[in-house]
C-alpha cells in the first residue's frame, strides 16, 4: 500500500538520494514536500507551496514519480484524498 505524508527531517538525505527535491530551500512553514512511500521506499514526491504563488493560493508543484515506479504501478496505486 502507498502511504503519502510530509517529509521528515531525518528522512531528507535518504529521500534526496532517491527523488529530486528541486524546490527544497530550507525547512520552512510556507512549503511542504509530500513523499509517497511503498513500505520503506520513497516512490514519489510533490512539493506544496502554501504562499507566494502565482495565483496567491496554495499550489502543488514538482510532482515526480520515477519511471520504474510508474512501470510497477505505483502511480496508479496512489491513494485517494481523504475527506474529513
Amino acid at each position: 500500500m502507498i502511504v503519502v505524508r510530509p517529509l521528515l527531517r531525518d528522512e531528507f538525505e535518504r529521500v534526496g538520494r532517491a527523488l529530486p527535491l528541486h524546490r527544497f530551500v530550507d525547512w520552512r512553514d510556507d512549503s511542504t514536500y509530500l513523499i509517497a512511500w511503498d513500505g520503506s521506499t520513497p516512490v514519489g514526491q510533490a512539493h506544496v507551496a502554501w504562499s507566494e504563488t502565482g495565483l496567491g493560493v496554495p499550489e502543488l508543484q514538482d510532482f515526480f514519480v520515477p519511471v520504474d515506479s510508474v512501470a510497477e504501478g505505483s502511480a496508479r496505486r496512489s491513494p485517494k484524498p481523504r475527506r474529513s
